[in-house]
This record gives C-alpha cells, sequence and structure tokens, in this order.
C-alpha cells in the first residue's frame, strides 16, 4: 500500500520509524497516556539536569576543563573567562589545549541566564511548581492572582510572602532570581519575596516620608482639607513602624485594618465635659416646649453653650501605627486608610457622646481612600503599558499595586470588604470623595442612592 502525503510529510520531519509508515493504526488510550506520561518524564528529566548544570556553570571554581591526554602534564590553572590563555605544548607532537576565548564561548552568567530563560518559556506552556521544579503536578494549589504561581498540594507548610502571597521556593531548587528565596523579617516568621523587598519599608524614617505624600494626597486629590482645616494636625500625627506583636496585643486600641492580623492602626484619645452637653440638652428640651420668643432665646444660649461643650470635648490622634516589612505601595495604602480614620475623628462633626458611626460604614470609607490612592499612583507613575514581569522574572511594582487593588475588590468581608463596595457605589454616584466622607461624617451612613 502507497504512503499518503501526509505519511511522506511525517517521514521526512520524524524519519522512518513503524508507526508512519503503512496504515495507519487505531488509537489506543492507554498507549497514548503511556506515551505521554513518559514523554513528560523525558521533559522532566532533562529540565532537572539543565539546572544541575546551570547551578555547576554558576559556580566557576568547581569546574574542571577537560583536556587531551597528551597534553595532562600541561594542565594549566584554572583562569576566569574573562581572560583567554593559551597552553604551549612541551613538543610538536603534543596536543594543544587552549583556554576558552569568551569571544568563542559565552561566560557562565549567560548561561545560567539562558537556561532559565528556557525554563520560564517552559513554564509559560507546562505547569511548573514554583517550589520544586516538578513540572505538570498532577494536583497543585495556585495563587489566584499571579497565574504562574503553583505549587504542589505536598508543599502543605510551604512559605508564603507575607506582601503578596506568593510561594517561596524550596532550598533545594533555588538557582537564579527567577526563584529566589524569601528575605526572613525576623518577626513571627514573616517573609516577603524579592518583588515586594524591592522597596520593603524598615524604619520609621521612611515611613515619616511616606506619610507626607499621604497627607499631600488627601489634600490635593480628594481636597478633604477645604471645608475642614485639620490638615496641620494630621501632619504632626506620629508614623510609627512596629512588628507584628505590637500591633496585634490585646491591650493596644485603636481602629484597625486588616482581617485577622492587623497591619495599620489608628490610635486616638477624646476628652469629654459633661457640664456644656447636660446644659445643651436641657435647653433643647426647654425650647420645644415653650413660645416662640423664648425659644429664640434658648437657641441663642444653647449655640453658646454648644462652642463651649466643644471647646470642653476634643478629640486627638496619639500615634499611626504601621506594620513593619511592607512594601512602599502596600504600606501607602494601609496609611490612607488610617488616615481616613483620624479625617474622622478630628472632623468638627465628630461627637464622642454619641453613638458610633458604623464600623461597615466607617471601614468602607477608609478602603475606599486606600484603593483611591493605589489607582492615584497608577496614573502618577503612567506605567500602564509597563509590563508585568520585569527581566529578573519578578512582577514589577505596577504588577504588584494591581494585586493590592484586587485584594481590596475581592475582600469577602462583611465589614472591610461588602463596605468598601457600598462606599464604591456611593462614590460612583456622588462623585466626588470629600462630599462623600462629609455627608458620613455628619450623617455616619451613605447618602441614599
Amino acid at each position: 500500500m502507497g504512503k499518503s502525503s501526509w505519511d511522506e510529510q511525517e517521514e521526512a520531519f520524524f524519519g522512518s520509524s513503524s508507526f508512519n509508515t503503512g496504515r495507519r493504526k487505531e488509537s489506543n488510550p492507554r498507549q497514548e497516556g503511556e506515551k505521554k506520561k513518559h514523554a513528560m518524564d523525558k521533559i522532566s528529566g532533562a529540565v532537572h539536569a539543565l539546572k544541575a548544570g546551570v547551578r555547576q556553570l554558576s559556580n566557576p571554581t568547581a569546574w574542571t576543563p577537560s583536556y587531551p591526554a597528551a597534553a595532562t602534564s600541561q594542565r594549566p590553572h584554572f583562569v576566569p573567562p574573562t581572560t583567554a590563555t593559551t597552553v604551549k605544548p612541551s613538543s610538536k607532537n603534543s596536543a594543544v589545549a587552549k583556554r576558552p576565548s569568551p569571544n568563542n564561548k559565552l561566560p557562565f552568567s549567560s548561561w545560567s541566564d539562558i537556561a532559565n530563560r528556557v525554563i520560564q518559556n517552559c513554564s509559560s506552556v507546562v505547569p511548573i511548581c514554583v517550589a520544586c521544579g516538578t513540572i505538570a503536578p498532577h494536583r497543585y494549589q495556585y495563587h489566584p492572582f499571579f497565574p504562574k504561581e503553583i505549587a504542589c498540594v505536598t508543599h502543605t507548610n510551604i512559605g508564603k510572602c507575607n506582601s503578596c502571597g506568593r510561594f517561596e521556593p524550596l532550598e533545594s531548587y533555588f538557582s537564579s532570581s527567577y526563584n529566589a528565596l524569601f528575605v526572613d523579617l525576623e518577626d513571627k516568621q514573616r517573609k516577603v519575596c524579592s518583588a515586594c523587598f524591592r522597596s520593603v519599608i524598615l524604619d520609621s524614617q521612611d515611613i515619616s516620608l511616606l506619610w507626607t505624600s499621604i497627607v499631600k494626597f488627601l489634600d490635593e486629590e480628594l481636597l478633604l482639607f477645604a471645608d475642614v482645616p485639620v490638615k496641620r494636625q494630621m501632619e504632626n500625627i506620629p508614623i510609627l513602624i512596629v512588628g507584628h506583636d505590637g500591633l496585634n496585643d490585646p491591650s493596644v486600641r485603636g481602629s484597625g485594618h486588616g482581617v485577622g492580623a492587623t497591619r495599620g492602626l489608628c490610635m486616638y484619645e477624646y476628652r469629654y465635659h459633661p457640664l456644656g452637653g447636660h446644659l445643651k440638652q436641657y435647653l433643647d428640651i426647654t425650647r420645644r416646649s415653650t413660645s416662640t420668643s423664648t425659644n429664640r432665646a434658648s437657641a441663642a444660649l444653647s449655640s453658646v453653650l454648644n462652642v463651649v461643650s466643644k471647646g470642653l470635648t476634643s478629640s486627638n490622634i496619639t500615634a499611626i501605627l504601621c506594620l513593619k516589612g511592607l512594601p512602599r505601595d502596600l504600606a501607602g495604602s494601609i496609611l490612607a486608610h488610617e488616615a481616613t480614620h483620624a479625617w474622622f475623628k478630628l472632623h468638627p462633626s465628630y461627637d464622642p457622646t454619641k453613638p458610633t458611626m458604623p464600623a461597615q460604614v466607617e471601614e468602607g470609607c477608609c478602603q475606599l481612600v486606600a484603593y483611591l490612592y493605589l489607582t492615584h499612583l497608577q496614573q502618577y507613575y503612567r506605567d500602564d503599558s509597563a509590563p508585568d514581569y520585569g527581566s529578573d522574572g519578578q512582577p514589577t511594582d505596577k504588577k504588584l499595586r494591581q494585586y493590592f487593588r484586587y485584594c481590596i475588590e475581592t475582600d469577602t468581608s462583611e465589614v472591610y470588604g461588602e463596605g468598601f463596595r457600598l462606599a464604591a457605589a456611593a462614590f460612583a454616584k456622588v462623585g466626588n470623595a470629600s462630599a462623600l466622607l462629609e455627608h458620613v461624617a455628619i450623617n455616619g451612613s451613605f447618602p441614599i442612592l
């Protein structure tokens, strides 16, 4: 039986073999599965061998070049590949051993980079465990935002970045910046990946500079100080960076940020003298039960006592705490959240004697301001066309900001998540953050849409 054109093309490409000559046999699912498994095992072995070669090439002192047997006595000491050295033979019949010239062969770092790029290209086609390098694991866990972040389900105690949640590679799999080990913050076993570590905030001096930009954002972008002159008070708030235990101490009270482990805290205190409040309440009752002329006098006196009572009642922000070891943009969004708490407490309409604002309303507004801050950074840097991953294979700052916004959008908690969605709906309707927050500060609720 003659070969078809398809068989001829197969033979030309793959070479002559038993499976592409003559009539094509019916495929057996079991055999096909075994072939696929065998192919995947070969790919996995090739990649592991490639990685082993990369590790060996990345350590020049452990590499020994091979020379012909006749030139054994003339083997030179190892010379780095930045210089070319030629060993002259002792006789004309001896073989010539030459050190590889950089003009002919790539340096070790280039080979390592090429190998890692091959691994990265493989991961875009076939899922690879970022922890151990297993190709196409049968069962794996994955990151909901970073599609390449998958890990075998057998890694039950796998480390994660404290900021972006990406998986930490095992030490045995560490070979380059593509799968670099995480940085230990020495704070309750918290670690950060190399992408988040690029702009990590570790001391109060850095966080103070960031706080200045947050106050500027509230003033110039959101116009929160146009009708509420508390900018000077906001600028003078002490900003401290603390560890995990300092934020999650039960004795520390304030308006916190974060479900579970707290990442930010606004600490405040207020002073209240009951004299003004009791007199004002008495005059309000009297005014409703007396004549019009008497009401006018009571209203005037009540307004005076109202000023006196506000002088006797004051709210003060003692400090704002932020968790150390967070990347700059994430720390900035947390400070924007806590700054909104401070703005509510310093607002002239804030009265500690009245029922407190519902947590869902206040936290929703704070999350909205944090989200607007991250959006402002995206517009400020104008990096919409920038790549999501850098040349080192790590997420760029643009990609991380997108993830931080994604966390706010997809939060499922009743207070923070649903509160943000209600605040965002109100903001879309009102179209002005200053007007929205002013209404919430006075009325303690979102405007009726």
